[in-house]
């Protein structure tokens, strides 16, 4: 475990953090068991409970046996039932791959049905029939009949003598009735190996009139989430747990435009934030204080390099990259420096995001196409290879986690899926892709996405939840990471 160094920041940020996280703690369920769990969750459910059916349905799966469908299908129930309808599509998929005939028919699950990603595993759902939802059970098998003690000869066969006395009775034996052989059980099919469902928290939601997503990045320290808002021109902030959020700053104390990505540099507390016009004017790069809020400097891009359009953001040791889309190049402002230079260009190719790596001497930009990595000392771009199995195109957001990356990437079918990346030693191959399996929007924007210490957190909307004031909800949604 590294050991943790008390910066000013960290001293003042450990000072109000009392202030800064939200009072609102979930109530902890109380239940011993698979059994117990089930028993209260659906009475939960009957009772209108469904925030509390949905935490005691998950206990049951975790005390219960592997892929219990019944139990999974309560899960799913919850989950629709809680407002949860992209997880519980995710575990409605999950049962049909385990061969459940599944009805999703019922009004619970009427705002799942009207995810895009839906008409997908309807069809799935379709394609099983309907077979029992859980696999017969195989018949015991029939113990093998003692073996019978092999008879005596005769007497005749023995050469012995026997008398049978005068007046007693023998009495005859029961013919033996033949055993009708038993038919063989046909064995049932194995069922493909399935990855785990990943758990998808909530941590936190709030509801926006015309809010737009300009970066994400998560304040371990605080437990907050800081992320922009582009056509709002402002930061917001959101603490884990909370259900509202609140501005951080605004234009008119920082200076944004539209406020395109941000990152925070946890070594000194700083957070930098990148905004332009809509066209590329005006782009620049400010340093604000993480824990107020206050704005601290702003650092134009000078006029022999304009116009840019940043679209992500990332601090490193040597100083802070900025992506630029518009230019096809990469920015950086080095520490102590005053004015960003051109750190390389990337030809032909049209980035969408921007990551260190593991050892800070290299960053990352991925494209259509595939990935690059930027040799942060000498300033040579190169192409990340990969074995022919793994796809590293439509890489909409890359951030860093141990010794790879975790990644939402679009799919060629307009679909999204999370990714975690490993790079070998060298740092320019992926040596393997694992998918995480969970359901991500399928909405034309990308999807703003941070890590936060063991965790990888976005933010996802749901259009179906306005309110009567016109307002959509909003979640970040968060999934833990194994080794």
């Amino acid at each position: 475990m590294s050991r943790l160094t008390i910066t000013p920041y960290l001293a003042l940020a450990l000072a109000t953090l009392p202030a800064l996280v939200s009072a609102r703690q979930a109530a902890p369920v109380a239940c011993s068991g698979a059994a117990q769990c089930r028993a209260q969750a659906e009475t939960a459910i009957a009772a209108g409970e469904f925030e509390r059916a949905h935490d005691l349905a998950w206990r049951t799966v975790q005390q219960g046996p592997r892929n219990d469908r019944a139990v999974m299908f309560l899960l799913a129930r919850t989950q629709a039932l809680s407002n949860r309808p992209d997880d519980a599509l995710v575990m409605i998929r999950r049962l049909v791959e385990l061969g459940a005939a599944v009805d999703a028919g019922g009004d619970e699950f009427a705002r799942m049905r009207e995810l895009p990603s839906w008409p997908a595993v309807e069809a799935l759902i379709a394609g099983v029939g309907s077979p029992a939802v859980l696999p017969p059970t195989p018949p015991a098998p029939v113990p093998a009949p003692a073996p019978s003690p092999a008879p005596k000869a005769s007497a005749s066969a023995r050469g012995d003598s026997v008398a049978i006395r005068r007046g007693e009775s023998v009495t005859p034996v029961t013919p033996v009735t033949p055993v009708t052989p038993v038919t063989p059980v046909t064995p049932i099919a194995p069922i493909a190996p399935v990855a785990p469902v990943a758990l998808v928290e909530e941590a936190g939601r709030f509801n926006s009139i015309q809010f737009s997503p300009g970066g994400l990045a998560c304040d371990a320290v605080s437990k907050r989430f800081v992320f922009g808002d582009r056509p709002g021109r402002k930061l917001l902030i959101l603490a884990e747990g909370s259900d509202h959020s609140s501005d951080l700053t605004r234009a008119d104390v920082a200076g944004f435009l539209d406020v395109a990505a941000l990152d925070i540099d946890t070594t000194n507390g700083n957070l930098w934030v990148a905004s332009a016009e809509a066209d590329g004017r005006g782009a620049t790069l400010h340093r604000l204080q993480l824990i107020s809020g206050r704005h601290l400097a702003s650092y134009p891009v000078p006029e022999a390099l304009a116009p840019a359009q940043p679209v992500d953001v990332v601090t490193t040791p040597s100083g802070v990259l900025v992506l630029d889309a518009a230019q096809r190049r990469v920015l950086v402002l080095r520490a102590g420096a005053e004015s960003l230079t051109l750190l390389a260009g990337l030809g032909d190719i049209v980035p969408f995001s921007l990551t260190a790596g593991r050892q800070d001497t290299m960053a990352y930009v991925t494209h259509r196409d595939g990935v690059v990595a930027i040799d942060l000392r000498t300033r040579t771009v190169a192409a990340v290879t990969a074995p022919k199995v793994v796809a590293l195109g439509g890489i909409e957001r890359l951030r860093r986690h141990g010794a790879g990356f975790v990644a939402i990437q679009a799919l060629p079918d307009g679909s999204r899926r999370l990714v975690r990346l490993t790079l070998d030693a060298t740092g320019k191959r992926v040596s393997r892709l694992r998918v995480i399996d969970v359901v991500l929007s399928d909405a034309a924007a990308s999807i703003p996405m941070t890590v936060c210490g063991e965790a990888v957190a976005w933010l996802a909307s749901d259009p179906t939840g306005q309110t009567d004031r016109g307002s959509t909800a909003w979640f970040i949604r968060r999934v833990r990471l194994g080794p």
